[in-house]
């Protein structure tokens, strides 16, 4: 994703949209292992508005396979973070999706936060990462 996702233009876009402490942001990252978070569609539309819903595109640390529950858990940690509402897509499913439309959208348009939040790293037993509350048994 690092190498699709847009990063430069992604802070100028978001002031007076939503609201993203970067402290709170990185230990987020940190305690799901998440190794990269964009945002794409309404939150960098022209008609994002008070009303609109964020979309994020999420990577996680090789060997991680967080459950549908954790990805729910994790939207509601970052509504609560940003005031809206959030859903999430992770990077793997849309790499994996034969729909390919969806795959080129999502991905053309996402907008990395690791330029905001570069010390955001996947920490190893942290839930989603390899060994954490995500992974397999």
């Amino acid at each position: 994703m690092a190498t699709t996702a847009q990063t430069g233009p992604l802070a100028a876009r978001l002031p007076g949209r939503v609201a993203l402490d970067r402290g709170r942001l990185a230990a987020f990252c940190r305690r799901w292992g998440v190794t990269d978070l964009a945002l794409f569609a309404p939150v960098l539309r022209d008609d994002f508005g008070p009303d609109s819903d964020v979309a994020g595109l999420v990577a996680f640390a090789p060997g991680a396979r967080p459950s549908r529950f954790d990805l729910a858990e994790m939207e509601a940690e970052l509504a609560e973070l940003v005031g809206r509402e959030v859903g999430l897509v992770t990077q793997r499913s849309v790499e994996e999706s034969d729909n390919q439309i969806r795959r080129r959208e999502i991905v053309g348009s996402a907008a990395s936060l690791r330029a905001l939040v570069p010390e955001a790293r996947a920490v190893p037993g942290s839930a989603g990462a390899p060994g954490g509350a995500g992974a397999p048994a």
